[in-house]
């Protein structure tokens, strides 16, 4: 599968894209989303850009294949990452919609080429003075203007010139994942590349989604309407329609 999807920037060329799905699937339907996570909805997405290089670097296309794989392991676990958000206006909640027809869609993972050697990309990754317009361009985007929106996207990019290095960026949606949260999927999908599907096995601790326990409070439902009024007015939009 593979999207009509065109040249991001000038410094970046797009090489392809696809989707990841789960390695297996799980049997889930929507994951409502608490009111102190409604809080992050209209939040820019957190974004995280890492940097490899050295004579040891396996060919691109190695790293693609083992990065894709491992991502797919890793979703198995992180369920949720591999659905939409979307918005119930017969509830009024906002959840995580882990159904099969969300997740069919797939993760983007977007493979692409920047604009100069492997030494230009090491020196980008080495300066103290951080080139924050290249850096934005090594990171794949998320449309979150309206809902249903994905929740996760993927970017591994390598120099136009040259081996021996690779940018891998990171972007996921702050109403479903905090910093703690991202670190312990970076750390697993990082685990199941060095060591296998077998080695998530062994996480500990292992990840939770449930947030029954804070919706059971007896004003969940109205502080969570109430926060998404004040802290996204203009969302969720299904189409071209408020529905608030």
């Amino acid at each position: 599968f593979v999207d009509c999807y065109f040249a991001m920037s000038s410094r970046v060329r797009l090489v392809n894209v696809t989707r990841v799905h789960p390695a297996c699937a799980a049997a889930a339907g929507d994951l409502e989303l608490a009111f102190f996570d409604i809080a992050q909805v209209a939040k820019i997405p957190i974004q995280r850009l890492f940097f490899f290089d050295g004579p040891g670097l396996p060919p691109f296309p190695s790293v693609v294949s083992a990065l894709r794989s491992s991502l797919a392991d890793t979703l198995a676990v992180f369920f949720p990452l591999a659905g939409e958000l979307a918005f119930r206006p017969s509830s009024g909640a906002v959840v995580v919609d882990c159904s099969p027809a969300a997740v069919s869609s797939g993760v983007r993972f977007v493979e692409a080429e920047y604009m100069g050697g492997a030494d230009d990309m090491r020196r980008l990754a080495r300066e103290e003075e951080h080139d924050t317009e290249a850096f934005s361009q090594l990171v794949p985007d998320l449309d979150v203007a309206q809902l249903p929106a994905r929740v996760l996207a993927v970017q591994v990019t390598r120099p136009a010139a040259g081996h021996g290095a690779v940018a891998v960026g990171v972007t996921i949606l702050h109403a479903v994942a905090d910093g703690q949260a991202v670190w312990q999927f970076m750390r697993a999908w990082s685990t199941a590349s060095r060591a296998g599907a077998a080695a998530l096995v062994g996480l500990v601790p292992p990840p939770t989604f449930d947030r029954s326990p804070i919706l059971q409070h007896p004003i969940a439902a109205e502080l969570s309407r109430t926060f998404l009024r004040f802290f996204a007015p203009a969302l969720p939009l299904v189409g071209n329609q408020i529905t608030l």
